[in-house]
């Protein structure tokens, strides 16, 4: 069972829309422009360059695959694969998620920032719950990283789970001592801002919320997960 921040506030605000959840990926221009955004900011960084102009050298040439970030991509084949039409908009939308998240950010001063940190925690046990968070940019300031997300819409009544969820997988794989100190959010879409501050109780409400997802998604074996797992860190 796959448990991230969509479907645990799906699970909150929305529990019957969980069946309509696919299990099987396809990929599509919205689907993708996450995973392209992430290469098109790396070799910003990397090149000293604008999205723009980092985009031409991030995407494949129509019809074959591309020279460099490219490769071993998973979405390059699919891109190579579609129609004009809907390979402009996939590139538009990646182009379009990628500038927000440079403008975002004074690069400058971030030397070191880590694009496209995401982390998969598999709860023990013989559970077949995983958690999987999405972290667009991690910074080390004074020892302990900051989580920099830029989530699609707008925030919603539960949007600290966005900021959470995170925190919490980051301790799970990486240990106690990689706990944030803070997630920040930018929803560009409204312009708003969020800042969680990370303390025990933040991690113990994630885990508990997440605990209810389980059961909202597949009854009640899973209840005690999310709770469990809190606890090792």
């Amino acid at each position: 069972m796959r448990i991230d921040s969509y479907r645990v506030q799906l699970a909150l605000e929305r529990p019957r829309e969980l069946q309509w959840l696919g299990r099987s990926f396809s990929p599509t221009a919205a689907a993708c422009r996450r995973a392209i955004g992430i290469e098109i900011v790396a070799r910003c960084l990397s090149d000293a360059t604008q999205p723009a102009r980092a985009v031409t050298r991030v995407l494949p040439p129509a019809g074959r695959g591309g020279p460099e970030a490219a490769r071993g991509s998973w979405w390059a084949e699919w891109l190579c694969s579609i129609p004009a039409g809907a390979r402009a908009t996939a590139c538009s939308e990646a182009l379009t998620w990628a500038t927000q998240l440079f403008a975002a950010l004074d690069w400058a001063r971030l030397p070191g920032a880590r694009i496209g940190d995401d982390r998969r925690w598999d709860c023990p046990g013989g559970s077949r719950v995983s958690v999987h968070s999405k972290v667009d940019v991690r910074i080390e300031l004074e020892q302990r990283p900051v989580l920099f997300l830029v989530p699609t819409g707008v925030p919603g009544p539960n949007w600290w789970v966005t900021l959470a969820l995170p925190a919490l997988v980051t301790g799970l794989v990486d240990g106690a001592g990689s706990v944030p100190a803070q997630v920040v959010a930018l929803w560009p879409a409204s312009g708003q801002v969020r800042i969680l501050a990370i303390e025990p109780d933040t991690l113990e409400r994630a885990a508990t919320t997440i605990a209810q997802a389980c059961r909202a998604m597949s009854g009640p074996p899973h209840r005690a997960d999310g709770a469990r797992a809190v606890r090792t860190l």
